[in-house]
């Protein structure tokens, strides 16, 4: 995923026991809009949260 900043690997989860792959809606959503997560993370930020947990 491509940022203002630079690049950033995103990891799928690992998911047992079920029987489709599993396949993010956020992830193809965020791939386009960086603005979006950029300023998602400042909201979140804002709110308390670590760089940790963002």
């Amino acid at each position: 995923m491509k940022t203002a900043e630079g690049k950033i690997c995103v990891y799928k989860p690992q998911v047992r026991n079920i029987e489709k792959p599993f396949h993010s809606k956020l992830a193809a959503f965020f791939r386009n809009n960086s603005k979006v997560l950029e300023k998602l993370a400042l909201e979140m930020y804002a709110r308390g949260l670590s760089t940790r947990d963002i």
